[in-house]
């Protein structure tokens, strides 16, 4: 917006009133000197409020994870040791008005083809309740609606596979100090999917409620899932492995037609300096194929973490704040657990190609630099059942670290 010099405006102001001034008495002279000092103080409000509102309310940050991952032992050609740009992302956030906010998060890592990942916008209603419309995050899964800079590992548990990631749709969130619930409407992306467009005219309902009162000292506890229908929907999930190796692919000819359900029980509970977090999930899917093979499937999936902070800071859901400039130090274990319904293997995938069940553990050693930075050194250990002709997969050893900057 164009605005008028401050020292102009005096000058018109001044011409404008200086012959009513002359012809004045001194009590009139000075109301119109307080009016001409209020009209001046007003319009120096106004050009500060164009020229500083914008930057004042638009946040920008970003986001980079620089890995290398080596797998011992492995002769698959999927193996391959590397080192990689796992994430990089420009955070952009800003607020619009006292009620209207949005966020627009793409993605530019090269092991992850670019894509715009959030875009939404927020619609404040009252201290706490909103309505979010947009791209976002499924509310499903406990891990997944974890923001990735607060990971405990490298890469989210086996039982990531079969939650969604984010869909377009609008969603009711009400959250305070101790209570926290989504309700919401989706187009119904499958397992793993992140995308906003929309492959049938089917659509999903989900919701979330997490609860963690003080009594329970650190215990909170909640439960998710989904409901919906899909018709003739050929946006299947590939299924990975901790290492990010496709474990479990359907069919080519086979497609999602009919009901599909989640449901997702899940507790966190820190303490101190430990933590825990564990979550049990259970899909399910219809499918058919060309030749009208119809399946109703039952996937399964569960994980549990468990944290230590050696240097003794609190251990928090939302992220470690060292104490000193020396940093924090974090000891991590988890077990988690991938299990296929025996039922896709009849019509709907290949069991030589795609496992039956995968069963993971992995260690972790966590630097908090500072609340900015932080470096990740995991190792994890993946059995498989099935996967291969007349045997199993080979197990999946992987060694893997992580630089993160996260500003």
């Amino acid at each position: 917006m164009r605005t008028i010099p401050f020292f102009t405006t005096s000058l018109l102001l001044f011409g404008i009133t200086a012959p009513v001034l002359a012809n004045s008495n001194a009590s009139q002279n000075e109301a119109i000197a307080e009016e001409i000092n209020d009209l001046h103080n007003k319009i120096a409000a106004l050009e500060k409020r164009s020229q500083s509102s914008w930057v004042d309310n638009l946040k920008v940050g970003a986001l980079l994870q620089l890995d290398a991952r080596y797998f011992p032992n492995s002769d698959s050609d999927s193996d391959i040791d590397s080192f990689e740009i796992r994430r990089a992302r420009i955070d952009v956030r800003g607020n619009v008005s006292d009620s209207i906010s949005f966020r627009i998060l793409p993605e530019f890592g090269e092991v992850i083809r670019s894509r715009l990942l959030d875009a939404y916008v927020d619609w404040r209603v009252s201290e706490h309740n909103f309505f979010r419309i947009g791209k976002f995050k499924a509310p499903v899964g406990l891990e997944r609606v974890q923001s990735v800079p607060r990971l405990t590992f490298l890469e989210r548990g086996l039982s990531d596979n079969i939650v969604p990631n984010r869909d377009a749709g609008i969603a009711w969130n009400y959250t305070d100090k101790q209570f926290q619930t989504t309700l919401g409407v989706g187009n119904n992306v499958g397992d793993r999917q992140d995308t906003a467009v929309d492959n049938d005219n089917k659509k999903a309902i989900f919701a979330r409620a997490y609860w963690q009162p003080e009594a329970l000292n650190g215990l909170g506890i909640g439960v998710a899932g989904s409901i919906g229908n899909t018709e003739q929907n050929a946006s299947l999930p590939t299924y990975k492995s901790l290492g990010r190796a496709t474990i479990f692919r359907y069919n080519s000819d086979v497609l999602r037609d009919g009901k599909e359900s989640r449901i997702a029980p899940h507790f966190t509970w820190y303490r101190g300096s430990f933590g825990s977090y564990g979550e049990y999930i259970i899909s399910k899917t219809s499918l058919t194929n060309n030749q009208s093979q119809q399946s109703e499937l039952s996937n399964k999936a569960w994980q549990w973490v468990g944290s230590w902070i050696i240097t003794g800071e609190r251990n928090s859901w939302s992220g470690i704040k060292p104490d000193s400039s020396k940093g924090a130090w974090e000891l991590a274990f988890r077990l988690s657990s991938l299990d296929i319904d025996d039922k896709a293997f009849t019509h709907h995938a290949d069991l030589t190609r795609s496992v039956s069940k995968a069963s993971s553990a992995t260690i972790g050693l966590n630097w908090h630099i500072n609340n900015k930075t932080k470096v990740l050194i995991n190792y994890e250990q993946t059995r498989f059942e099935g996967g291969a002709v007349n045997d199993n997969r080979d197990n999946e050893q992987l060694l893997s670290a992580r630089l993160q900057i996260n500003y």
